[in-house]
């Protein structure tokens, strides 16, 4: 399951069979007044396997990746009524004819674009400001191409300060610089990342900034800080700090999830548990680091890990293979 807070400190939960909203009341570690509302394909998604993920936009707009589209959602800041809801879903297969089945993931650039993960490579979307209204939609597909996206299944995208598209695939990291225009692939630069560039694997999973500069990267055998010192089509000044079980303290190595809190500490969601990274401020040095681990041993409902969010209040929210979990003070 996925998970994604609102601005009040709901909780979003998209998982494979529909959504969920849960509001605690701020105490998390009560569950007597608890309150849940569940969404279906009846209410408005596009399908009530909701396995690729769920972002909540800068106006509050919920997009949820389901098993072929996606759709937008807004509650109306209600979501105890159904009656204000809209809704609107996507097709892929409507204005593509590729015969998508799987949405990864969704990022949304400065401009409101939102650029699509899927299991045949990167499609951007552009509303024109407009979600609930298809007729001025406008559409991309970046395929899987040797020149550009060697394999096509991407696992997460993720848009930097400047506008940069980072983009982890199962096979490697791919930056994209658009120069501006994401409908026109004719100004376009790939740059592609790989082991022998420092990465710990190349299947990357998960992709977040860091808060003093650089990217965490989470891939199938490690955790790695990188930071391309702004230059990321120079790679002679890259700098690259590879994080393992073996050699760190982490849980284990297959990462799935990452989330940083309002202390600047980086919580890793792991095929294996959670591993709780203290770095310092200092991603690049590993001697003042300091590591904690959370299974089912100490209370997680599952030690496969799919996604962490952080709460208004510093809670943690971990999504995992069967059930939600939070961590944080009483």
């Amino acid at each position: 399951m996925y998970v994604a807070i609102d601005s009040s400190g709901g909780i979003w939960i998209a998982t494979g069979d529909g959504l969920s909203y849960l509001y605690d009341n701020r105490t998390p570690h009560d569950k007597a007044d608890d309150t849940w509302y569940l969404f279906y394909e009846a209410d408005g998604l596009v399908n009530d396997e909701c396995e690729g993920g769920i972002l909540m936009d800068s106006g509050g707009l919920l997009w949820i990746m389901t098993f072929g589209g996606f759709c937008c959602f807004d509650c109306g800041g209600t979501p105890e009524n159904k009656l204000d809801d809209d809704w609107i879903g996507f097709d892929m297969n409507l204005y593509d004819g590729s015969n998508i089945e799987r949405l990864s993931c969704a990022a949304v650039d400065q401009e409101g674009g939102m650029w699509i993960g899927s299991e045949i490579g990167v499609h951007y979307f552009d509303d024109n400001g407009t979600p609930f209204n298809a007729a001025d939609d406008s559409w991309y597909h970046y395929p899987e191409d040797e020149e550009t996206l060697d394999n096509g299944y991407v696992h997460d995208i993720h848009i930097d300060s400047s506008g940069g598209i980072w983009i982890g695939t199962e096979d490697n990291l791919y930056y994209l610089d658009n120069g501006g225009s994401p409908l026109d692939a004719g100004d376009d630069v790939w740059i592609e990342y790989t082991e022998d560039d420092g990465l710990p694997d190349n299947e990357v999973q998960v992709i977040i900034a860091a808060p003093e500069g650089g990217l965490w990267i989470g891939t199938n055998w490690g955790l790695c800080h990188f930071d391309d010192n702004g230059t990321p089509t120079v790679k002679s000044d890259d700098g690259w700090n590879v994080f393992k079980k073996d050699t760190d303290g982490m849980v284990n190595n297959n990462v799935t999830g990452l989330a940083i809190d309002g202390s600047g500490r980086l919580w890793i969601g792991i095929r294996g548990g959670v591993s709780c990274l203290d770095y310092g401020d200092t991603p690049s040095v590993k001697s003042d680091d300091v590591w904690i681990n959370f299974t089912t041993a100490s209370g997680l409902s599952n030690n496969i890990v799919r996604s962490i969010a952080v709460d208004p209040d510093e809670g943690v929210w971990i999504g995992t293979y069967n059930g939600l979990s939070y961590y944080g003070a009483p």
